[in-house]
């Protein structure tokens, strides 16, 4: 673990690029830093220096690529954001929790304050933070995304090439509970929240593309993803179809609704689950400035959702595109693929989609995260790009910069909302 303390104020023209890919070493995996010694150091938030490799993010270098899937690109007008954020900078102390030549797509808080992670391989871990101590519990086999863990202890883990599962985090025992909806196998099991009576409602990002080509999706602009609810007795119901890369899901504190990410629709929903309304879709959040992957579930009112990078002018404009050209772009090697702007950032939201926090910034070792949770007055992040998970400190930050970023991405993105 690696203890980092340094200042940045963050701008948009501060943004450091780096390739989304890192190099392969000979023989086996990726090149990764050394896990870093217990010390404290400052520093700079100058970019770092790194190569790209041909394999997408977080996968395992045993797993063989199945060629590209063609693209049938869908046409639509995407508006560009609204307006700028609030300039913010991340807080002053974080540490770095390496996971050896593994990457974490997902964390979740388990027993006694342990962090668990799905990581690049199969393997579940649990992190103990205080001392950078890793544990195998578990193995799907597969690749796991997002987790949740049941009200009994057990984990529901998305798996992109298993399916829906749930481990025995004592035994490690695996069991599939959902690989395929309606005889057709699924494509790429995302997130999951679950209720106390064993309720699962989990996403499926897409149901053209695998994790491993998971930008065409994206540079298809068709809405392929869908959302699905498992019942106690194992029935399965495709409750929505036709989202545009949904991924973070969580159950709201009194169960009356979910709400839910979509990534490749820069949106927030809720779906009423009970009452009057019942059924229906409110989207809360929309034209974010980023792209809002996995939620956490709800604790004190308050569920974070990680946001990748800022979006891409290039990717929106592509959504009008004649479909010859992004084919095209789609079967150029990836090594080709724009560069993103990396940044740390993660926005928080109450039960009816407010902004109330936000962590955004540069850090010199961290970037891209993919998954949050808030335990103890940190934030864990989790990266599929990074073979660490980052710990913040959320206790030491100005309240005015604070209560000024909240409400001036409120004032952007519910209002697109009202407008949608």
């Amino acid at each position: 673990m690696t203890t980092t303390t340094w200042n940045s104020r963050t701008t948009e023209a501060s943004l450091q690029r780096r390739p989304p890919y890192r190099t392969l070493p000979a023989g086996v995996g990726r090149v990764c830093p050394a896990p870093a010694g217990r010390s404290t150091q400052v520093v700079s938030s100058g970019p770092r220096r790194e190569s790209i490799d041909l394999l997408p993010p977080g996968l395992d270098s045993g797993v063989v690529l199945q060629p590209k899937p063609g693209l049938s690109p869908a046409r639509r007008k995407i508006r560009p954001p609204g307006g700028d954020l609030y300039r913010s900078e991340l807080p002053r102390t974080s540490e770095v929790l390496p996971l050896g030549p593994r990457f974490a797509e997902d964390v979740v808080v388990g027993l006694k304050g342990a962090l668990i992670c799905g990581v690049s391989g199969g393997a579940i871990v649990r992190v103990h933070p205080s001392t950078s101590e890793l544990e195998t519990i578990a193995d799907t086999g597969g690749r796991p995304l997002g987790l949740e863990v049941c009200a009994d202890g057990r984990l529901i883990v998305c798996d992109a090439h298993k399916g829906l599962l749930r481990v025995d985090q004592f035994t490690g025992a695996v069991e599939t509970l959902v690989d395929e909806v309606d005889g057709v196998r699924l494509r790429f099991c995302s997130n999951a929240t679950a209720g106390p009576d064993g309720t699962v409602w989990f996403t499926e990002s897409t149901n053209r593309f695998d994790f491993e080509h998971y930008m065409g999706a994206l540079l298809e602009h068709r809405p392929s993803g869908r959302l699905f609810r498992r019942d106690p007795d194992g029935t399965v119901t495709t409750v929505l179809d036709g989202l545009y890369f949904p991924n973070g899901v969580a159950l709201a504190p009194d169960r009356r609704s979910l709400l839910f990410t979509e990534t490749g629709n820069y949106s927030l929903s809720r779906l009423w689950l009970a009452g009057p309304r019942q059924g229906e879709v409110e989207v809360l959040l929309s034209n974010m400035h980023g792209f809002p992957d996995n939620m956490s579930r709800f604790a004190d009112g308050r569920s974070w959702i990680a946001m990748t990078n800022p979006r891409n002018a290039v990717l929106d404009r592509s959504a009008t595109w004649p479909g010859f050209i992004r084919s095209a772009i789609w079967q150029l090697p990836d090594i080709m693929r724009p560069n993103p702007e990396t940044i740390v950032w993660a926005v928080c939201v109450d039960p009816d989609g407010r902004v109330v926090d936000e962590v955004r910034g540069v850090h010199p070792s961290f970037d891209t995260a993919t998954g949050a949770v808030e335990h103890d007055g940190r934030l864990y992040l989790a990266s599929v790009w990074q073979d660490s998970l980052l710990s913040i400190d959320l206790r030491d930050r100005d309240s005015y910069d604070l209560a000024n970023c909240a409400d001036r991405a409120n004032a952007l993105w519910r209002n697109e909302a009202d407008i949608r």
